[in-house]
């Protein structure tokens, strides 16, 4: 939690002097509650952090069929409509994946 000392500040910290937020949720899980989680510490770190540009990257996409993959993303467009997708494995989505975000930090 962000009131936890540590690594987990530091982070926090670091994370409130960055432009944008890259936030990477896995397709294994409850990609809504697991992006909300995050999302709600982030917010009690600092009211400024959650404003931020962010992009969601949806990972390890091998691990999911095309029907959950498209389900997946739909639920999370309802939080922020910009979401990609990339697969360690896949070097096309890696390929694209780092077309995005060049084109997101250049923007």
């Amino acid at each position: 939690c962000s009131s936890d000392l540590g690594l987990g500040h530091k982070f926090l910290r670091h994370v409130k002097r960055t432009k944008m937020i890259f936030h990477c949720v896995s397709v294994e899980g409850n990609v809504v509650e697991d992006y909300d989680t995050v999302r709600a510490e982030l917010s009690l770190y600092g009211k400024e952090i959650p404003e931020k540009s962010e992009i969601i990257i949806l990972t390890k996409i091998d691990l999911a069929t095309p029907e959950e993959i498209k389900e997946k993303i739909k639920q999370l467009k309802k939080r922020n409509r910009h979401v990609l997708t990339a697969s360690i494995i896949d070097e096309n989505s890696i390929r694209d994946l780092k077309t995005e975000i060049s084109k997101a930090l250049s923007g």
